[in-house]
């Protein structure tokens, strides 16, 4: 989808819906649901506030996304190995539910999987203000802090549900300390080994509490 002028709902229930400019589409709700994605094809910043109801945000350009996202069930966003995939100030998460980072190449959309030649576990960096009270899963890639947060929320939303780091994937706090004590499990060595929880830039301080698991 390049553009669109109508202004009802637009509801991605089953495959994918790609994205070439902003905004895309003028409907009034851009809803994606679970067997469905919203792929970020454009370079350009996007801006058109969006409901995860289980679905997944993917980019496979390096861009940044700045619209509201509104969680309604537990959702994911990814972006494929090489890019970044900016979540920007203006993209306040909010909502009861939680954020998985990462989409292994298996993950099937609409009975297709996702090519096997791609694989969504580049870098998220998340530079929002995010109100979301679920668990943050940083599942495959690296989440990479664009902000310290102001309490109660954080890039990593509330601390009511904590973070947790699956085996491969790597929490990178760049320069930044985090503004919440928000409780951290730490599984594994990280991407390529080089870490499940490091700071690329600079030495900065965690306050929450650490759990390390397998």
């Amino acid at each position: 989808v390049s553009q669109s002028r109508y202004t009802g709902s637009t509801i991605v229930a089953y495959g994918t819906m790609a994205v070439y400019s902003n905004p895309a589409t003028s409907s009034s709700v851009l809803r994606i649901d679970s067997n469905g994605a919203l792929y970020l094809m454009s370079t350009s910043t996007i801006s058109k506030a969006i409901t995860l109801n289980g679905g997944a945000l993917i980019s496979s350009v390096t861009t940044t996304f700045n619209g509201l996202i509104t969680l309604t069930a537990d959702s994911r966003i990814a972006v494929a190995s090489s890019p970044i995939l900016t979540i920007g100030s203006g993209a306040t998460i909010s909502g009861s539910y939680g954020l998985t980072y990462g989409v292994a190449s298996t993950n099937i959309y609409s009975g297709a999987s996702t090519s096997a030649a791609v694989s969504y576990t580049g870098t998220v960096k998340v530079s929002s203000n995010n109100s979301y009270t679920g668990v943050t899963n940083i599942a495959y890639g690296t989440l990479q802090l664009g902000a310290t947060g102001t309490a109660p929320n954080s890039p990593l939303g509330t601390i009511d549900g904590g973070t947790v780091v699956l085996s491969g994937a790597t929490l990178d706090l760049s320069s930044y300390d985090l503004a919440t004590a928000e409780p951290l499990t730490l599984n594994g060595t990280g991407l390529s080994g080089n870490g499940a929880l490091k700071s690329t830039t600079a030495t900065r301080t965690y306050s929450g509490g650490i759990v390390t698991g397998k």
